[in-house]
Protein backbone atom coordinates (compact mmCIF):
# COMPACT_ATOMS: atom_id res chain seq x y z
CA UNK A 1 0.00 0.00 0.00
CA UNK A 2 2.97 2.49 0.41
CA UNK A 3 4.06 2.14 -3.30
CA UNK A 4 3.86 5.43 -4.95
CA UNK A 5 2.96 5.09 -8.51
CA UNK A 6 4.52 7.67 -11.18
CA UNK A 7 3.08 7.99 -14.69
CA UNK A 8 5.61 9.83 -17.57
CA UNK A 9 3.55 11.32 -20.11
CA UNK A 10 4.71 10.90 -23.88
CA UNK A 11 4.99 14.60 -25.61
CA UNK A 12 3.12 12.70 -28.46
CA UNK A 13 -0.37 13.56 -26.83
CA UNK A 14 -2.63 11.93 -29.42
CA UNK A 15 -5.10 15.48 -29.48
CA UNK A 16 -3.03 17.79 -29.87
CA UNK A 17 -1.28 16.26 -32.48
CA UNK A 18 -4.81 15.75 -34.23
CA UNK A 19 -6.25 19.16 -33.53
CA UNK A 20 -2.46 20.64 -34.92
CA UNK A 21 -3.58 18.29 -37.94
CA UNK A 22 -6.91 19.61 -38.33
CA UNK A 23 -5.70 22.95 -38.52
CA UNK A 24 -3.34 22.58 -41.47
CA UNK A 25 -5.83 21.09 -43.53
CA UNK A 26 -8.67 23.17 -42.45
CA UNK A 27 -6.83 26.74 -43.28
CA UNK A 28 -4.84 25.19 -46.08
CA UNK A 29 -8.88 23.84 -47.58
CA UNK A 30 -9.96 27.36 -47.46
CA UNK A 31 -6.71 28.60 -48.65
CA UNK A 32 -7.20 26.81 -51.47
CA UNK A 33 -10.96 28.01 -52.38
CA UNK A 34 -13.66 26.04 -50.01
CA UNK A 35 -15.90 28.73 -48.54
CA UNK A 36 -15.38 29.49 -44.86
CA UNK A 37 -17.86 29.75 -42.12
CA UNK A 38 -20.35 32.35 -42.74
CA UNK A 39 -19.44 34.05 -39.47
CA UNK A 40 -16.18 34.62 -40.60
CA UNK A 41 -17.22 36.28 -44.33
CA UNK A 42 -19.70 38.40 -43.03
CA UNK A 43 -17.88 39.86 -40.48
CA UNK A 44 -13.84 40.18 -42.07
CA UNK A 45 -12.87 41.82 -45.19
CA UNK A 46 -11.50 39.00 -47.56
CA UNK A 47 -7.54 39.47 -46.66
CA UNK A 48 -8.69 38.91 -43.47
CA UNK A 49 -10.29 35.49 -44.38
CA UNK A 50 -6.87 34.69 -45.60
CA UNK A 51 -4.75 35.68 -43.23
CA UNK A 52 -6.93 34.05 -40.91
CA UNK A 53 -6.45 30.78 -42.59
CA UNK A 54 -3.18 30.89 -43.02
CA UNK A 55 -2.65 31.33 -39.62
CA UNK A 56 -4.20 27.92 -38.94
CA UNK A 57 -2.01 26.09 -41.61
CA UNK A 58 0.80 28.36 -39.92
CA UNK A 59 -0.24 26.89 -36.29
CA UNK A 60 -0.83 23.50 -37.20
CA UNK A 61 2.51 23.05 -39.24
CA UNK A 62 4.57 24.78 -36.88
CA UNK A 63 3.29 22.64 -33.81
CA UNK A 64 3.35 19.66 -35.50
CA UNK A 65 6.89 20.19 -36.77
CA UNK A 66 7.75 20.99 -32.83
CA UNK A 67 6.30 18.31 -31.49
CA UNK A 68 7.57 15.61 -34.47
CA UNK A 69 10.65 16.47 -35.53
CA UNK A 70 12.19 18.82 -33.46
CA UNK A 71 12.64 17.19 -30.20
CA UNK A 72 16.50 17.06 -30.86
CA UNK A 73 16.52 20.99 -29.61
CA UNK A 74 14.10 20.42 -26.71
CA UNK A 75 13.96 24.44 -25.75
CA UNK A 76 13.55 25.40 -29.34
CA UNK A 77 11.17 22.78 -30.40
CA UNK A 78 9.12 24.01 -26.70
CA UNK A 79 9.34 27.35 -27.74
CA UNK A 80 7.80 26.51 -31.34
CA UNK A 81 5.10 24.75 -30.11
CA UNK A 82 3.95 27.34 -27.20
CA UNK A 83 4.23 29.82 -29.90
CA UNK A 84 1.83 27.84 -32.82
CA UNK A 85 -0.54 27.25 -29.68
CA UNK A 86 -0.86 30.94 -28.99
CA UNK A 87 -1.84 31.67 -33.20
CA UNK A 88 -3.84 28.88 -33.01
CA UNK A 89 -5.84 30.19 -30.22
CA UNK A 90 -5.93 33.48 -31.50
CA UNK A 91 -7.42 31.89 -35.02
CA UNK A 92 -9.94 30.06 -32.59
CA UNK A 93 -11.06 33.14 -30.92
CA UNK A 94 -11.97 34.89 -33.90
CA UNK A 95 -13.88 32.45 -35.40
CA UNK A 96 -15.69 32.14 -31.90
CA UNK A 97 -16.16 35.89 -31.79
CA UNK A 98 -17.55 35.88 -35.36
CA UNK A 99 -19.78 32.68 -34.56
CA UNK A 100 -21.21 34.78 -31.78
CA UNK A 101 -21.80 37.79 -33.61
CA UNK A 102 -23.06 36.62 -36.88
CA UNK A 103 -25.23 33.85 -34.97
CA UNK A 104 -26.73 35.59 -32.20
CA UNK A 105 -29.48 33.22 -30.26
CA UNK A 106 -29.27 30.85 -33.19
CA UNK A 107 -25.45 30.22 -32.83
CA UNK A 108 -24.49 26.38 -32.26
CA UNK A 109 -23.90 26.09 -28.25
CA UNK A 110 -21.82 22.83 -29.49
CA UNK A 111 -19.50 24.28 -32.23
CA UNK A 112 -18.95 27.17 -30.30
CA UNK A 113 -18.24 25.71 -27.26
CA UNK A 114 -15.82 23.04 -28.91
CA UNK A 115 -13.89 26.04 -30.36
CA UNK A 116 -13.62 27.78 -27.29
CA UNK A 117 -12.51 24.77 -25.74
CA UNK A 118 -10.02 24.42 -28.34
CA UNK A 119 -8.59 27.82 -28.12
CA UNK A 120 -8.60 27.16 -24.18
CA UNK A 121 -6.50 23.99 -24.23
CA UNK A 122 -3.85 25.62 -26.65
CA UNK A 123 -3.34 28.48 -23.70
CA UNK A 124 -3.29 25.75 -21.33
CA UNK A 125 -0.42 24.08 -23.33
CA UNK A 126 1.32 26.98 -24.11
CA UNK A 127 1.02 27.82 -20.34
CA UNK A 128 2.50 24.34 -19.28
CA UNK A 129 5.11 25.11 -22.07
CA UNK A 130 6.70 28.74 -20.42
CA UNK A 131 6.16 26.81 -16.89
CA UNK A 132 8.51 23.98 -17.75
CA UNK A 133 10.93 26.44 -19.57
CA UNK A 134 10.83 28.42 -16.31
CA UNK A 135 11.60 25.94 -14.10
CA UNK A 136 14.18 23.99 -15.91
CA UNK A 137 15.86 27.24 -17.40
CA UNK A 138 18.95 26.22 -18.15
CA UNK A 139 18.92 22.70 -18.41
CA UNK A 140 16.60 22.07 -21.27
CA UNK A 141 19.76 23.13 -24.07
Amino acid sequence: MGDRVVIVAGRHRPHELVFLGLSVLLGATYLLGAPPPASVVALMPHWVVDLWSAGLVFSGLVGLLAVLVFGRWLESSLLAEAGAMLVGAGALVLLATASISVGGRHTSIFGVGFIVAWALANLVRAAQIRRELVQHDGELK
